[in-house]
Parts: C-alpha cells; structure tokens; sequence
C-alpha cells in the first residue's frame, strides 16, 4: 500500500503513530477505570484524523483514506459480542480479526497464524495493486543496481566512463533541433486564438527544454575535458547519461503529455 505524503521524516511518522496509540490506549483505560457506558470516538477520530497523526499529511486524498481507516476501525462496533468484528475475512480461511482476551500467547499464536505476505484486498484495496507495487518496487532495485557501477576505470569493451558519456553528449546534441524563434512566431500569429495561445506556451516550453539540454551538455564537455570544475548538478547529468537514466534536470522541463507531441512539434516545424 502507497505510504502517506506526510510533512516530516520517518522518524517523525513513527512517533506520530506510536502517540496516536498512545492515546488510544490512554482513553480505553480512561473509560474502563471510569466505567463509562460510551467511549469518545468522535474526540479520538478528530485527534488522531485532523490534529496529530492526519496534521501532518499534505495530501486531501491521502487524508481522506485516512479518515476512512478511522470511521471504519473505531467505534464499539469492535467490542460487539454478538457480531464479532473483522477486519478481512479471506478465501483461503484466514480471517482478521481481534485476538481473543488472554495471555500472551493467544496473541502471539493469532500472529504466527497470519500470512507472512499480505494481499492488497486485506488494506480494502484492489488485486490489481499488486502489480504496481512490484512494478515500482523492480523498477527501484534495477535503479539502484545500475547506480552501484563503479564509476572509475575502464569498462569491459576498454573505454574509460569519461569517453562514454562524452561520446553520448556528443551524440544528443548533433539530434538536438533548434529552438523556435518565438518572437517571429508570435509576430506572424498576430492576435493569437484560443489553440494559438496553448500552442505557444507548448512551444515556449520546448524551447526551454532545448536550450537546456544544449547548454548543459555543452557545460559536461567542457567538465569532461577539465576546463571547468564539475558541479554536483553536472555530477548527477553525467551518471544519468552513462546509466541511460533520463536527467532530472531535464525531466522538471519535459512536457507532460506523451510522445505526441514530439510528433507533432516535427510535423508542425517545416510549416512556421
């Protein structure tokens, strides 16, 4: 299951929950010292929803994931005799559910009973998220194999790291187009239409793309060749360009919008 986008360190998350449980905890014993017929589920699900541990989460879908956990796993509903409460029920016969009241070991032995590997359906969520999270979880560990290459020496076929990505710079900028002149286009558009408008600001867009695609590739030649010091931003565009990884410099100015609109940007250019 996807974590929450929350404004603090992991450090910070699991104390968030440990003082959510904690106050719980804190409430539970509160309500049984004080024999009170009625537990604040409301009051907790506010704390622990809005104020503590749902605070700090900074996106409104993942809040409301949230708030929906707690609508569907606090309430005395939990403690109904008569229609004992599950959290899943699976069809292999393994159920959720609350250990019953005991030692130690009920507990324990209710967790050995438990699957080592939980399905998505357990968390209320799809099949089907499975195939994402491994997708994602693959995609990371190639990742992080390709970047613990060493990156001194020479590679298998002789060459040195250095001629490589050279090599490759050298490559990109002979296929990088020129940009657009926009001050000629917007002069020949004249009063521009509601498409021309969107039209330009793709445009604009690519240019920015172009220009710093050629101006750092450029600087990378140069770093290369130690005329001037290479800086961390440099760093990180040379070990892109060597593991074949798209540069996140280049990735913040990329259209998001697909491969049709390369097609379209060569269809469109003999045209202006």
């Amino acid at each position: 299951m996807q974590k929450f986008k929350m404004k603090c360190s992991p450090i910070a998350h699991i104390g968030l929950l440990e003082l959510s449980l904690l106050l719980i905890a804190t409430y539970l014993k509160k309500a049984w010292d004080n024999k009170d017929d009625v537990m604040p589920w409301g009051t907790l699900r506010y704390l622990i929803g809005d104020a503590m541990y749902g605070g700090r989460i900074s996106d409104s879908f993942d809040r409301r994931i949230l708030k929906t956990y707690l609508e569907e796993y606090l309430g005395d509903f939990l403690f109904d005799k008569f229609h004992p409460f599950r959290f899943y029920a699976g069809p292999n016969g393994v159920v959720y559910e609350i250990p019953a009241a005991g030692p130690k070991e009920n507990y324990t032995s209710y967790i050995d009973s438990l699957p080592i590997v939980q399905t998505p359906e357990v968390f209320g969520l799809h099949s089907n998220a499975d195939i994402s999270y491994y997708t994602s979880t693959t995609k990371s560990l190639w990742k992080d194999l390709i970047d613990l290459q060493p990156r001194g020496g020479e590679s298998q076929s002789g060459r040195k790291r250095e001629d490589t990505i050279s090599n490759v710079a050298t490559d990109i900028l002979s296929k990088l187009p020129q940009p657009f002149d926009l001050p000629k286009i917007k002069k020949d558009i004249g009063v521009p239409s509601p498409v021309q408008v969107v039209l330009l600001q793709e445009l604009e867009r690519w240019t920015k793309l172009v220009v710093c695609m050629e101006e750092s590739l450029h600087k990378l030649k140069k770093a290369l060749a130690g005329e001037i010091g290479m800086s961390n931003y440099l760093d990180e565009l040379s070990s892109s360009l060597y593991n074949g990884q798209l540069p996140s410099m280049w990735r913040r100015l990329t259209p998001q919008v697909g491969c049709l609109f390369v097609i379209f940007i060569h269809w469109l250019h003999p045209l202006l």
